[in-house]
């Protein structure tokens, strides 16, 4: 949950259907102008799949 004392923080949206790729494009993009728009946060998009099987992240 996302509180006002958040202060870092992941957020996923999943698609299993490699045809509609766009409208998770579409999607991810929205949450992070959402995210920065709304929240001040700073964002990154990363989209895994099986060539892209694994991300890093960073602590604070």
């Amino acid at each position: 949950m996302l509180t006002e004392r958040t202060t870092s923080a992941f957020l996923v949206i999943e698609s299993i259907d490699p045809e509609r790729s766009g409208h998770l494009r579409d999607a991810l993009d929205m949450l992070a102008a959402w995210t920065q728009k709304c929240l001040g946060g700073t964002t990154r998009i990363e989209i895994l799949n099986r060539n892209h099987v694994e991300v890093v992240l960073h602590g604070r």
